[in-house]
């Protein structure tokens, strides 16, 4: 999240094998994990929205779980995550976002 815009990305980890990410995503680099846009709610945006704003922070990696039974779950927020990986697999354009912040936040928390 770039202030206000989200940029969500699913990883679905629970389609490949035990040894092969489902456990730990990032086991399954060599099996064809998948990665693709994602819509959140509107409850979990503005949720993540409320956070950045209660933290005074521009942007936030959120890391979040959806159940099976279609419960979100928030594991952490890193403030300065990686994202570039997410924008080249799925086309998101979270540089673009960042650089308008810079250019127009003269130093403050702005939502445009």
């Amino acid at each position: 999240m770039v202030w206000n815009k989200v940029f969500a990305c699913k990883i679905d980890s629970q389609i490949l094998g035990e040894n092969k990410g489902k456990i730990d995503w990032r086991q399954g680099y060599d099996y064809g994990l998948k990665h693709e846009v994602y819509d959140l709610p509107w409850e979990i945006e503005e949720q993540c929205c409320s956070y950045l704003e209660q933290l005074g922070l521009n942007f936030g990696c959120f890391d979040i779980i959806v159940t099976p039974q279609n419960e979100y779950v928030f594991l952490e927020c890193n403030p300065n995550g990686q994202w570039l990986w997410i924008e080249q697999k799925t086309g998101l354009k979270i540089s673009e976002s960042i650089a308008k912040c810079l250019i127009h936040s003269e130093g403050k928390r702005q939502v445009f």
